[in-house]
């Protein structure tokens, strides 16, 4: 779990991480302004199922492309479900 590249603050990441992890998920909090090649490392080092991205800010929505589009060039995209938490 991680937030996009450009977003500083994480309160909302870590709350999600809190209620994930009570739910019994293991969770690979990455922090905030994350590039999608920490997002890619981190799927391929934890061998992850679920992958989850989070932006508040339009302006920053595009790093969740960037992010998918790593996930494809290193042929992970079929293996790993993105969840994604934005607003607009």
């Amino acid at each position: 779990m991680g937030r996009s590249r450009g977003i500083c603050h994480d309160i909302g990441k870590n709350l999600v991480c809190m209620m994930l992890e009570g739910a019994g998920f293991e969770v690979v909090d990455l922090g905030a302004d994350v590039p999608p090649e920490k997002f890619v490392q981190a799927v391929k080092d934890a061998k992850a199922q679920l992958l989850g991205i989070s932006t508040l800010l339009t302006t920053t929505m595009l790093g969740m492309k960037d992010v998918l589009r790593a996930l494809e060039q290193a042929n992970l995209r079929p293996s790993v479900k993105v969840m994604v938490a934005a607003r607009r």
